[in-house]
């Protein structure tokens, strides 16, 4: 049978017979239909369906297409997809090959180097004339990757999907009697318009630690990652078991780690550093968690980045605040000469990462809580599946523990009603004036009972002076929480426009 033109088959010779190692369906400069590239073992009989994705140093995925804005393919080397180029360094295990100018691209020499393997996928780093450029990642998708629950695809969505799906399903499961088959399948395959199944699969089914699926934060101490740790099943502090890779713990086995960590002349575990990275990437690369914190510290920092992973550094700025952050060591336990080495240390890690554009830093100017800025920065915080936190939970909280004093608190039925004025003024860029919260006061209390009507319950304008200025100390503590998490907004707004 002959092979149809947008169908490239590479075989091998296994035994006595040539055997299909690898297929291309359709050209990959057009999209739609889809491009698809099938690995097939004929050791282990194993198939996998390739996909391809580009990253930035974030680990955000890049949307523009890399072949123009490089030049790739503008070189002797003609016609040459990543998909299949990348496999091939991965079948001869080559983890570093530079294509001088002219062969890949007319405009510059490319470089792919080896990062790292993982989670049935592999990265390379990509390189332009020496420079970084991006990440190029390489995925093996089989049945478990590729399932209806895995996709979101059910019964509902459009015939060619489904069949579309049902022939990869054939085609990784080897339920097919030859070559002569395997060519009509593929044909078959390349003959449908699945814009939806493509979208599956290079975009939202690929939620890989490149992703955002994980986002890797070390940071500095006192602003909350022991308590997110503790708190959400979703977030997962890796700097808990410093002490017990860093240290030789013989004869101390029963202190705690806050009494550990204060001894003098510590003995430190030879070739602890290796492991402790290595083990934290595995809680990384598990895809269990929304986040995963750590201590900032250069080492770490460097061998994270070094493997290609998207880090993300919070400093602090003191500034007016260090009473705040002193009184928060205090009541951890630490001693005095633990917060002076903190104190210390803030001051050198602002100045040292501040001005960095190779990765994201992000500047506490406030005394805020990493959970705020996670939430504020699109994170849903998890105690269990029906349990957790939100920003309208941390505004909610904000809001309470502003009014609560030694002797009153604020009502539970006005908090909902200033909890929605504050993110109302917040997303308008508004201050909170007198009559907006009388009508807060008056919506809640007709919530509260609509046939209890109180005297007060009419337009701001024609309450007395006496009544109106009623109102003042809460405008006031309710604009104090606003600016509080209007700075906290502007710092996620900096922070996501530097990616």
């Amino acid at each position: 049978m002959k092979t149809p033109e947008n169908i490239k088959i590479k075989r091998r010779l296994v035994g006595l017979r040539r055997v299909p190692t690898l297929i291309e369906i359709n050209n990959y400069k057009h999209p739609v239909p889809m491009y698809y590239v099938f690995r097939l073992d004929p050791i282990t009989r194993d198939t996998k369906l390739l996909s391809l994705t580009v990253t930035d140093s974030w680990g955000h995925r890049v949307r523009y297409d890399i072949y123009s804005t490089l030049g790739l393919n503008t070189g002797s080397l003609k016609e040459t997809s990543l998909v299949v180029l990348i496999q091939d360094l991965v079948s001869t295990n080559k983890s570093k090959v530079t294509y001088p100018k002219g062969t890949l691209s007319s405009k510059h020499k490319i470089t792919l180097e080896y990062v790292r393997a993982g989670n049935n996928a592999i990265t390379y780093k990509l390189l332009a004339d020496d420079e970084f450029y991006t990440f190029v990642n390489l995925e093996y998708m089989g049945i478990d990757q590729l399932g209806y629950k895995a996709l979101g695809i059910d019964n509902s969505y459009a015939d060619g999907t489904l069949k579309a799906l049902a022939i990869i399903y054939t085609l990784l499961l080897k339920t097919y009697n030859g070559d002569k088959e395997l060519i009509a399948l593929c044909e078959q395959l390349g003959k449908y318009f699945t814009p939806t199944l493509y979208s599956k699969l290079r975009s939202e089914k690929l939620q890989w630690w490149y992703f955002m699926q994980t986002r890797i934060i070390l940071t500095v101490g006192c602003v909350g990652k022991t308590y997110l740790d503790k708190t959400y099943s979703n977030v997962y502090d890796f700097d808990k078991h410093t002490l017990d890779y860093k240290y030789d713990r013989t004869g101390f086995e029963h202190l705690s780690n806050k009494e550990f960590k204060v001894l003098p002349n510590r003995k430190i575990n030879e070739s602890w550093f290796k492991r402790y990275m290595e083990d934290w990437c595995k809680v990384i690369d598990s895809n269990q968690y929304d986040v995963v914190t750590g201590w900032m510290q250069e080492d770490c920092l460097n061998y994270l980045a070094n493997k290609g992973y998207p880090v993300e550094i919070v400093v602090v700025d003191v500034g007016d605040y260090e009473s705040i952050y002193k009184e928060r060591s205090q009541r951890r336990g630490n001693n005095k000469q633990y917060w002076t080495n903190l104190r210390g240390y803030y001051d050198r890690t602002l100045e040292l990462h501040k001005d960095r554009k190779d990765i994201k830093v992000t500047i506490f100017d406030k005394p805020y809580y990493l959970s705020e800025y996670l939430v504020f920065s699109g994170v849903i915080l998890k105690q269990s599946t029906r349990l957790g936190d939100t920003y309208i939970h941390k505004v909610s909280e904000k809001i309470g523990a502003e009014f609560r004093t030694e002797y009153s608190s604020l009502s539970d039925i006005f908090v909902p009603f200033y909890t929605q004025l504050v993110l109302t003024a917040l997303s308008l860029n508004v201050d909170i004036t007198a009559e907006m919260v009388h009508d807060a006061w008056a919506v809640a209390m007709y919530n509260r009972d609509d046939a209890d009507i109180h005297k007060s319950m009419i337009p701001f304008s024609s309450l007395s002076k006496e009544v109106q200025d009623l109102d003042n100390p809460y405008v006031k503590k309710l604009n104090e929480v606003l600016n509080y998490f209007r700075g906290l907004r502007s710092l996620v707004e900096m922070s996501n426009a530097h990616k």
